[in-house]
This record gives structure tokens, sequence and C-alpha cells, in this order.
């Protein structure tokens, strides 16, 4: 049964009672079509609440479209990400989302290059404790 994704984030309602109340707002969104949205809801909220502080911020951020790259820096949001998954992702990425949608994949110097906030974590306990683990060396 496919939702309606749209209904399943409430439209950004939920997003504006948390700028409203003055809290920080964060999300899970693992796939391309989840992260455009939730990127338009922040813009709208943003637009509609003017500027400030308002770190938000989208966890496991893996899969994104690559022309949604550049929005991350432009609105302010965080990036998190949970480095020692690339790993395993590279294995099935682009047989299973094609090649047009895996070229989003972990990309962390794309956003990195365009300015965007990057957060790492561990998703203990399905990866080792430290996200460091997950880096490669420099």
């Amino acid at each position: 049964m496919r939702r309606n994704i749209k209904r399943v984030f409430g439209g950004g309602k939920h997003d504006a009672g948390v700028q409203r109340s003055g809290h920080g707002h964060f999300i899970k969104g693992l796939n391309g079509r989840a992260i455009h949205i939730q990127l338009d809801i922040y813009a709208r909220v943003a637009r509609e609440n003017g500027p400030r502080d308002r770190r938000f911020r989208i966890e496991h951020a893996q899969h994104i479209a690559p022309a949604d790259l550049p929005r991350f820096a432009a609105l302010g949001v965080i990036v998190s990400m949970q480095p020692y998954h690339e790993a395993d992702d590279v294995r099935w990425a682009e047989r299973l989302i094609g090649a047009d949608r895996s070229r989003g994949t972990y990309a962390f110097r794309s956003l990195r290059d365009v300015g965007t906030t990057l957060a790492f974590g561990s998703d203990w306990f399905v990866a080792p404790p430290t996200p460091l683990e997950g880096l490669p060396p420099h």
C-alpha cells in the first residue's frame, strides 16, 4: 500500500507549530522524494515565520536528489548522516534506486562544497558507536 507522502508529513503543520514554539526541528528523511518535500516545507516555514536561527535538520539524509544538494545550504538545513552505512548502501544503491538517483547518495563533498553544515552520527546499535569509523582517512 502506497501512502500519500504529503499526508504523512502533515503538509508541514507540525513544522510550523514547532517554529512558533521557538524549538528546533528535525526529521528523518532517507530518500530523495521525502527530503525534497521536507526542504519545501522548511522553505515555506522560514518564509512565513521570518529569519531566525532554526537549526532545521534532516537525519539520515543519505539519498538526496542532486538538484536538492544546494538547497540545504541556501535554507540553512543541517544534514545529518551516518557515514558507516555508506559502505553497505553503495553495494545496492544503484541497482535499487538507479544511476541517476544514486548520484546524490552520501554526497559529503558536494554538500560541503556548497556550504552545507554536516553532522555525523553512528546509528548505534546498528553500527559502531563512533561516526569516525565510517569516514575515509585524509
